[in-house]
């Protein structure tokens, strides 16, 4: 200028108006560098915050301990938690142990101590809360804390019960719902099904269970007997089905008393076939030829006693055919009484066939015996013998024994399924044989 002082930052001597000015965009830097003389504006040579900002930066040199920033245990970390820390993303860590819950946690858990939505104490408090802010309100009166929560009470109470009385109300709607659809299907199965015949209502009358063997039998005899078939009544029919047993009883024992008349004559049989009586049919054409031979003294004392053992064994067999007719049967024709005569003792068949034959008709009678007092303790149990045949052949079992080995012999013998005396069928041999203990043993 022409006065001879200097401008500070620098400005050249000389007319201000004709001088060039430097710009904003070439100014801000160069002051940044301290090129006008002056110190730069942000480096500060003293400042009275550097032992404060010196202080935190001592402490802060460790991680602060919050829930994030815990060191988890030393274990391999799963590929993705590894990547989301590789990405920045924080991971969830575990509480340290000692740390108080925070107010999340603590929401969490009143949250979890709320009542069930839709539950009569969920209404309750709902009421509650509308009668509390209801009452928190103007008054026109004052009010005091105590009355405003016992309004709230008394919604709670009023709102819970009216719940518990709606929910009652509509499990009640929904039992009898149920209880009428079952009726409703008992009605359909009931039409479904056919009309009982006379004799099964008088089955179900007396108590028997449908579809059991006693059951069964009872249909079974009405088809044959029509005094069965007529629907009397429970206790009418329970009275004639036990006549009906005691007439069963008295053929039942009719049969026992006409096989045990023939034991004696089997007996005896037996006795002369271990002898060694000679039957057959030769040994019976020359029967009578013997005997007239035996008129005229032409046989010997041995020949003498030998037929005398065959006529017997063949007045055995006269005795008992007859036995064997069925009692009440009317008039036997001679074909019967043939057939009867060769299903017994006599002297046509082989000494074997006749002790096998003879054993059998013993242990008939000893089968019938026990089938006997078998059907006495049933009819005196169930007061019927409807569905006896299959109980007993449950607890008897079969008339004689079928053994396929030496153990299931000696097993049956030891049981007492097989005595002395029995007929069994030998399955090793193919044939029939006679138990006689004496020589088992």
């Amino acid at each position: 200028m022409a006065n001879g002082y200097q401008f500070p930052y620098g400005f050249q001597q000389g007319n201000l108006l004709t001088a060039q000015r430097p710009t904003a965009k070439s100014f801000y830097p160069a002051a940044q560098q301290g090129k006008f003389g002056l110190p730069k504006p942000y480096e500060p040579q003293s400042s009275m915050l550097a032992p404060t900002m010196a202080a935190i930066a001592s402490r802060t040199t460790q991680p602060l301990s919050t829930p994030t920033s815990v060191a988890m245990p030393t274990a391999p970390l799963a590929r993705s938690q590894f990547l989301q820390e590789r990405q920045g993303v924080p991971l969830p860590r575990p509480r340290p142990e000692g740390m108080p819950p925070s107010g999340l946690d603590q929401l969490r858990a009143a949250q979890l101590r709320m009542p069930a939505k839709g539950s009569p104490e969920a209404a309750g408090l709902s009421a509650a809360g509308t009668q509390l802010l209801a009452a928190g309100g103007w008054q026109d009166r004052p009010v005091t804390l105590g009355e405003t929560l016992a309004s709230g009470m008394q919604a709670y109470t009023t709102a819970k019960q009216e719940a518990e009385k709606l929910q009652y109300d509509k499990q009640r709607q929904a039992l009898a719902d149920q209880l009428a659809l079952a009726g409703f299907q008992l009605d359909v199965q009931k039409a479904m099904q056919p009309d009982l015949t006379s004799a099964e209502k008088n089955a179900l009358a007396m108590g028997l269970q449908r579809g059991t063997p006693e059951f069964n039998d009872f249909i079974m005899r009405a088809a044959t007997k029509p005094q069965t078939s007529v629907f009397i009544g429970g206790d009418e029919q329970k009275k004639l089905a036990y006549q009906e047993a005691l007439n069963t009883r008295k053929e039942l024992k009719e049969s026992v008393a006409s096989t045990e008349a023939m034991i004696p004559r089997l007996m005896l049989a037996m006795d002369l076939l271990e002898s060694g009586v000679e039957t057959g049919r030769l040994e019976s054409s020359l029967l009578p030829v013997k005997q007239w031979m035996r008129s005229l003294n032409l046989l010997s004392d041995e020949q003498i006693e030998n037929l005398t053992d065959q006529e017997l064994i063949d007045s055995a067999t006269a005795a008992l055919t007859p036995a064997q007719r069925v009692a009440g049967s009317g008039t036997t024709s001679d074909r019967d009484m043939n057939y009867y005569q060769r299903a017994t003792v006599n002297m046509a068949n082989t000494p074997e066939a006749n002790r096998v034959i003879a054993a059998m008709q013993i242990q008939l009678n000893k089968y019938n015996k026990k089938r006997l007092s078998l059907f006495d303790d049933y009819i005196q149990d169930k007061g019927h013998d409807f569905g006896f045949g299959d109980y007993a052949d449950e607890q008897l079992g079969s008339f004689y024994q079928r053994v396929e080995s030496q153990e299931q012999f000696q097993q049956l013998v030891d049981d007492g399924m097989i005595e002395d005396g029995d007929v069994f069928f030998n399955g090793v041999s193919g044939e029939f044989d006679v138990f006689n203990k004496e020589a088992f043993q």
